[in-house]
């Protein structure tokens, strides 16, 4: 059953001298010369509206809080708007969500799916057994769980192939190493379809040199049709042991 919340409408705090009901039985508010709603409710002396259409023209989305409701910018209090943040934050470019997570040093890296893979890239630097994937001397692997949200209106899919993306770690030196691997299901370096809102979990996997000390990731998030944008997620982080002098292995 849905549930039709109302707030009381107070109009100078909305959008002073913008906000105001339309002469129409006082069943509709327009919000700088828009209509907000037109689910006005009358009780008493106060004038009710549903929260819902308050959000929506403010551009706002509603967030369940321990006494009540909220109205805040859409992605919520741990998202960073813009195209940078760390570890652990939700980042937006106003198109898609990235969250980074739980990075890690491993020995060997098995695939969870079957995945799109780019053997040219792999070869010099990583030793291949099946699906597992093994540095080479004189290099390491490092894993990076990613969760990415489609924030569109429509379906998306993600699209990473490396000649079209500039998903990498950047070394303090620099230089940038590309993921050997992107582990989500895929023969052909696509996501299925993402509805508004779903989610998509996957790891990313580098093959840096050993002296590399990665201080960002770089992640494109784009379509195939859409060239997209570029997020940096900041690596500095003193609990890690993922940097050069130290190591973290699983």
């Amino acid at each position: 059953m849905k549930i039709l919340l109302f707030c009381t409408l107070a109009l100078g705090a909305l959008t002073p001298a913008h906000a105001q009901l339309k002469a129409s039985n006082e069943r509709t508010l327009t919000i700088n010369e828009t209509i907000a709603s037109e689910r006005l409710q009358r009780v008493g002396d106060s004038v009710m509206v549903p929260i819902a259409d308050v959000a929506k023209a403010l551009g706002l989305s509603i967030v369940k809080t321990k006494t009540g409701y909220a109205l805040i910018k859409d992605g919520g209090a741990n998202q960073v708007e813009g195209i940078r943040g760390k570890l652990g934050e939700t980042v937006f470019d106003g198109k898609w969500r990235l969250t980074v997570t739980n990075p890690r040093e491993v020995a060997s890296y098995t695939l969870e799916t079957k995945t799109a893979t780019d053997y040219g890239l792999i070869n010099p630097i990583a030793k291949i057994n099946g699906t597992t994937y093994e540095p080479k001397p004189g290099y390491r692997l490092l894993v990076y769980r990613c969760e990415v949200k489609n924030g569109q209106k429509s379906a998306q899919q993600l699209w990473w192939f490396q000649n079209d993306t500039h998903t990498a770690l950047t070394d303090a030196s620099g230089e940038s190493f590309p993921p050997i691997l992107t582990d989500i299901a895929s023969e052909a370096f696509q996501s299925k379809p993402l509805l508004p809102g779903a989610k998509l979990e996957f790891n990313l996997i580098f093959c840096v040199p050993s002296s590399a000390n990665p201080r960002e990731l770089v992640f494109t998030l784009r379509t195939i049709a859409d060239k997209g944008s570029d997020v940096r997620i900041s690596l500095a982080d003193p609990t890690l042991n993922l940097n050069r002098g130290g190591k973290k292995r699983l």
